[in-house]
């Protein structure tokens, strides 16, 4: 039977699911977070949602799939946030195991939303790259660096990593390089200038 010791915050929960996960391998891990969901308080700075989500993704890794299932429906169910997107996690599950109509209309249904953080773009790219469709691919990862540009146009942040995976999946399509493609490349190569940035005084 697996003891748990109730982690104090968001961070000590990371830290005994990373520690846990090498030591103990996913099956334990998601009994873990069963037993802090089952807790009568959440630690600090830490979400239902969360915990619900990493009980679907280390099921999943264990090999329970419907487990897993359950988890990230309830997590959505929740309405809490498991960053980057709740939902997100659920279409990747229903993609892969579940129906895959439901897991392109809660792809829809974010993209309809506009979110405002890059990093979302990014996670649902990867889903959809993974899974070969690499025209949806780069069109979630087009439209996440244009919204990351709009914020920062330095290499740092998720503006280089979102240009680096669109440039890999238009290259897996045949397509030819574009000037974002060349951007991207500058940004690896450490050679990127933003000529549009504020020079200063």
């Amino acid at each position: 039977m697996l003891v748990v010791q109730a982690p104090k915050d968001n961070d000590d929960l990371d830290a005994r699911i990373i520690e846990l996960s090498s030591s103990a391998g996913p099956a334990a891990v998601a009994a873990y977070c069963r037993g802090v969901l089952d807790a009568p308080k959440l630690p600090k700075g830490t979400t239902r949602a969360k915990l619900l989500v990493l009980l679907g993704e280390f099921s999943e890794r264990a090999g329970d799939v419907q487990a897993a299932g359950t988890a990230f429906k309830a997590a959505v169910e929740d309405g809490g946030q498991a960053a980057p997107d709740t939902r997100g996690f659920l279409a990747g599950w229903e993609l892969e195991h579940g129906d895959v109509a439901e897991g392109r209309r809660l792809i829809a249904q974010i993209w309809d939303e506009r979110p405002s953080d890059p990093t979302v773009y990014l996670f649902v790219g990867e889903l959809l790259e993974e899974r070969a469709d690499l025209a949806s691919a780069a069109r979630w990862y087009t439209a996440g660096a244009l919204r990351a540009l709009e914020r920062d146009r330095t290499s740092s942040g998720p503006v280089a990593a979102l240009l680096l995976r669109r440039r890999r999946a238009r290259l897996a399509q045949g397509l030819p390089e574009d000037d974002y493609d060349e951007i991207s490349e500058q940004m690896r190569t450490g050679t990127y200038v933003d000529l549009d940035a504020d020079p200063g005084p």
